[in-house]
């Protein structure tokens, strides 16, 4: 993912995060690839995949528009190294998705996957979106509406990575308004639904016990919650993960969001 010195990118790059983005990449790999192949411009010359992290979403859009052009904009130096040595046929640039300039003008297709829910200025990243998009070219988002789960320890750990996002300036749910964001965007005809995706709670709990992991460093979280509160709920989650007999599954709630550029945005 991307962020900027402004954004506090609450995740991390490290071998932990690393190992996170790819069982995420999984986990919603199908349900992006529906929503890519759905939404996609007809024909697609330039793609760029927004937040691009270890090049796994940079791929799918590779094999979904068949660009010519793909490339990733990131601006983690770690994740870049890897995406680059891992995925030589496409193109990663170190890239703020807060600047006013993207290095690439006349875009056919942007899409991105939960970039906006970590940034402190959503709708200028949005905006600048627009800007660089060819006539008739889209901007295609994926962002969270809502996490659902009877687990108790998998609706803390939601609450507390609300609060923490909240801290930092940033919204878990941004997918709510996620269509009112893109509508300010001049001259651009707007679409959106709610799509619901069920995952194995065993699965999302490996996830999350991960990013409870990297929070231990967080100071807000430290001080907020306390050490012995991150460790007893890692450890639900790690054992939640272990379980192998059917649990109630997560439901995520996922807008998906289409803006296409009409004129001068």
């Amino acid at each position: 993912m991307n962020s900027t010195s402004a954004s506090h990118y609450t995740f991390g790059d490290g071998d932990l995060a690393a190992q996170r983005l790819e069982r995420l990449a999984e986990a919603y790999s199908e349900s992006t690839e529906s929503f890519l192949r759905q939404f996609r411009p007809t024909e697609v010359s330039v793609a760029i995949d927004l937040g691009s992290g270890l090049g796994l979403s940079t791929k799918l859009l590779q094999r979904v528009t068949e660009a010519r052009t793909v490339i990733g904009y990131e601006r983690s130096t770690r994740y870049l190294n890897v995406a680059r040595g891992r995925f030589p046929e496409l193109t990663f640039r170190e890239v703020d998705v807060l600047a006013p300039e993207f290095p690439n003008r006349e875009i056919d297709l942007i899409y991105s996957r939960f970039l906006l829910t970590h940034l402190h200025e959503p709708e200028r990243a949005v905006a600048c979106c627009i800007a660089h998009l060819r006539q008739g070219g889209r901007l295609l988002l994926e962002e969270l509406s809502d996490l659902r789960s009877s687990i108790t320890s998998l609706q803390t750990y939601y609450r507390l990575v609300g609060e923490m996002q909240t801290h930092y300036g940033q919204e878990l749910y941004i997918g709510k308004r996620l269509h009112a964001i893109v509508e300010q965007a001049r001259d651009c005809v707007v679409s959106s639904h709610q799509t619901q995706i069920t995952l194995p709670a065993q699965t999302m709990a490996r996830l999350h016990a991960m990013n409870i992991a990297t929070w231990k460093s967080d100071a807000f979280m430290r001080a907020s919650y306390g050490m012995p509160l991150l460790d007893e709920l890692e450890e639900e989650l790690q054992l939640i993960a272990s379980r192998t007999e059917l649990l109630v599954p997560v439901t995520c709630m996922m807008a998906q969001v289409v803006a296409e550029r009409r004129g001068t945005c």
